[in-house]
């Protein structure tokens, strides 16, 4: 029911990669041209989407397939191609019209869809998840419908759904893109989608050439300029595993995976800082260690690894962050909101940004869809997001700020950002503050069967949703 965005205390080390495209990488690498790789570019059929910040800032919201009428973004089909597939289908539960699971039917009981829109079933190996999309045909005759489990095919428990007929949407029906590698400058890389009918999309991610993998900058918000470290670290544990009998030695373990084990690019480890973004140092990979030279704590007693088929690792010399590609912040524009992203030293571009920022404020803000198609960019700090509402209409939001308020590194002030279902969809509201405190009974949540009452958290600190926050509408451009 309650999520803040803002808190800087973790040491995990935030590195965002796209791994669905490295197994389709061209091999050639394309020179940028003088001031860098284009964000983005229409295509013939495919025109570009974005959020219009003012002063020539834009945020990249994906294309408009203009022969579909849909709106897509760059996903892995279920044929294995990227594509550009619906980004916004009918929401609802694919379920089966008979006993053996093999007839999907479209449950739209919150939302009856149009005729021709999609549903996506995607679909895992549980290594790779590919996306399935089938086109909503005509509603059928009231009917039990049947879910697929674990435990098998099995009767929904409330009959009576309003269910359509569903075709399977070859996977050719939508626009493929290949990815293309475009070298930038001080030893990185960056990859592009080039789509069939022209448009194009920076993508990233970043990779670092000399140490051949790919990287990103540490999360910090308020840094202007951070290296490029590369992605798949490893991190040190003072609970182990260890590379001496004494267990004072602390090793990397690689345990074998189903979907493959990489390995670490380099070692990390984090100091964390209250209320500020954690420090890191880095290490090169040092010598491998077979299992049986290795060491594990148990019941505070160490004692030796068995053989086995992991790993190991020491930890090599030191490295030193200014040895890693810079890359630096850039607040693009000249209005009030601006795009927060990321250059190379010599200012060009490395992927697409889906990040604003406030020069009112002086902090970075996220986009946030209303209900009317129009944006709001709100504050990162402080943003608290409710689902939970007075009236069994959920109309009238109310929040939990127990979570917030407790918080000794949170960073006000409060902006509440309800949502609620629109048509089995989570759409925020406006942006409000925080009102009086709530001193009502009961708590509603929306669900995909409609507003219920539900239970809170008994530390749960309830407040009534003032009235809006002083931001601008933003509004979406198709090209």
């Amino acid at each position: 029911m309650l999520h803040r965005m803002g808190s800087h205390r973790s040491t995990a080390l935030a590195i965002a990669v796209l791994p669905w495209l490295a197994s389709g990488c061209s091999s050639s690498v394309e020179p940028a041209p003088d001031h860098g790789p284009t964000e983005f570019t229409s295509g013939s059929r495919l025109r570009a989407r974005y959020v219009d910040l003012g002063g020539g800032a834009h945020l990249f919201q994906g294309f408009f397939d203009t022969k579909l009428g849909v709106a897509c973004h760059f996903m892995p089909a279920d044929d294995g191609a990227t594509r550009c597939l619906p980004y916004s289908p009918s929401t609802g539960i694919m379920r089966f019209s008979d006993a053996s699971c093999t007839q999907p039917v479209f449950d739209a009981s919150v939302c009856p869809p149009p005729a021709g829109t999609f549903v996506d079933a995607p679909t895992s190996n549980g290594c790779e998840t590919r996306q399935h999309f089938f086109r909503i045909g005509s509603q059928l005759a009231p009917q039990t419908a049947f879910d697929l489990s674990d435990s098998g095919c099995m009767t929904e428990v409330s009959p009576n759904k309003t269910l359509y007929a569903v075709t399977p949407a070859a996977p050719t029906e939508f626009v493929s893109a290949t990815p293309r590698s475009i070298a930038l400058d001080h030893g990185l890389t960056t990859l592009e989608l080039v789509a069939e009918d022209g448009a194009r999309q920076l993508v990233g991610p970043l990779t670092d050439v000399k140490r051949g993998v790919e990287c990103a900058p540490p999360f910090d918000p308020d840094a202007t300029a951070q290296p490029c470290i590369p992605s798949n670290p490893a991190a040190l544990s003072p609970l182990g595993p260890f590379g001496n009998g004494t267990c004072s030695e602390e090793i990397i373990r690689v345990t074998p995976s189903p979907c493959g084990s990489a390995k670490p690019s380099i070692i990390v480890t984090g100091t964390a800082h209250a209320c500020a973004p954690p420090t890191f140092d880095y290490f090169e990979l040092g010598a491998s260690l077979p299992p049986s030279s290795t060491f594990d704590t148990v019941n505070s007693t160490c004692v030796a690894h068995p053989a086995d088929d992991t790993t190991n690792y020491r930890v090599g010399p030191p490295i030193q962050p200014s040895t890693f590609p810079q890359l630096s912040r850039l607040h693009d524009g000249k209005d009030r909101f601006r795009v927060d992203r990321w250059v190379t030293a010599s200012g060009k571009l490395t992927d697409v940004s889906n990040q604003g920022f406030d020069t009112a404020t002086g902090r970075p803000c996220f986009l946030s869809e209303l209900t009317d198609g129009s944006y709001q960019c709100v504050p990162i700090d402080g943003a608290v997001f409710t689902s939970a509402f007075s009236d069994p209409a959920c109309t009238i939001p109310i929040v939990d700020m127990h979570t917030a308020m407790s918080d000794p590194c949170a960073k006000g002030p409060w902006i509440v950002v309800p949502t609620s279902l629109v048509c089995g969809t989570g759409i925020a509201l406006e942006a409000r503050k925080v009102g009086n405190p709530y001193t009502g009974g009961d708590v509603y949540q929306p669900f995909y069967e409609g507003c219920q009452k539900t239970t809170l958290d008994p530390n749960a600190v309830l407040y009534e949703v003032g009235p809006p926050v002083d931001l601008p509408k933003l509004h979406a451009v198709t090209e």
